[in-house]
């Protein structure tokens, strides 16, 4: 009987651990096509130029982050 919930408990961690892993790479592939974007569709107006490729710079290299600390679990 105890085996039994510590294998469900075992098997619900698993599922969040893979849901989390899949969650995670959505995003970072979310914040490089944010970078993407910024950078090439004139998303914000009123933004200069060099602002603007600062923050697309840091959307895509935040993303990139994101995606090694996953692949580095």
């Amino acid at each position: 009987m105890l085996l039994d919930r510590e294998e469900i408990k075992e098997q619900r961690e698993e599922k969040v651990a893979r849901f989390l892993k899949y969650f995670g790479v959505i995003m970072a592939i979310f914040y490089v096509m944010m970078g993407v974007a910024i950078l090439y569709f004139p998303i914000i107006e009123n933004l200069p130029n060099t602002m603007r490729y600062l923050v697309s710079l840091l959307f895509i290299l935040y993303g990139i982050f994101r995606f090694y600390r996953i692949l580095k679990k």
